[in-house]
């Protein structure tokens, strides 16, 4: 649908969507979006380059959330911006980069140490993984085909007992986890 509006772009906008769609070939990825939408259950966040496109994309989303009836948040908690919190992370696209939380880095360090140390809670472990799968979303970035930490899940990686238990990283080359 985007497509009919990319005839309207200023020149240097389609000679960007030529040079992109060059360099999506040689990736095979989608490289030339000018609109990004990614939702995890009530959050969405939006990359979307020029006015006209973001009152659209604007439009549209108001036009689902009505459809759907979708309760979204209150409008103290809508942002606009280049650079808006999502999920606790500060995504910047134009840049290429999401920044972090410090506080949040060292608790994920914390959690990947005691995982790789036998000692990590199957609940937090799961918690460590949806963590670590926002911090490789980038709203610049092609959607992969499969998460990245896929190999981290069980049972490719992972093995445990029940749901409370904790966990043990498998190593490659390894048949059987160390004992405890």
């Amino acid at each position: 649908m985007d497509q009919a509006f990319h005839a309207q772009e200023p020149r240097c906008v389609q000679d960007w969507l030529l040079r992109r769609r060059q360099l999506g070939r040689s990736t095979g990825r989608l490289e030339d979006t000018l609109f990004r939408a990614h939702i995890y259950t009530d959050d969405p966040f939006f990359a979307v380059i020029g006015v006209n496109r973001t009152i659209r994309a604007l439009r549209l989303w108001r036009d689902i959330t009505t459809r759907f009836r979708f309760l979204m948040a209150i409008p103290a908690k809508r942002r606009v911006g280049t650079m808006v919190k999502w999920l606790g992370f500060l995504p910047s696209p134009m840049h290429g980069l999401i920044v972090v939380q410090r506080s949040k880095l060292m608790k994920a360090s914390q959690a990947i140490a005691l995982a790789l140390a036998g000692r990590l809670t199957v609940d937090r472990y799961r918690a460590l993984l949806g963590y670590l799968e926002h911090l490789k979303v980038s709203p610049i970035s092609s959607l992969p085909t499969r998460p990245k930490t896929a190999p981290l899940f069980p049972p490719s990686r992972v093995i445990h007992t029940g749901t409370t238990g904790t966990i043990r990283i498998l190593r490659p080359g390894r048949l059987y986890p160390s004992p405890s």
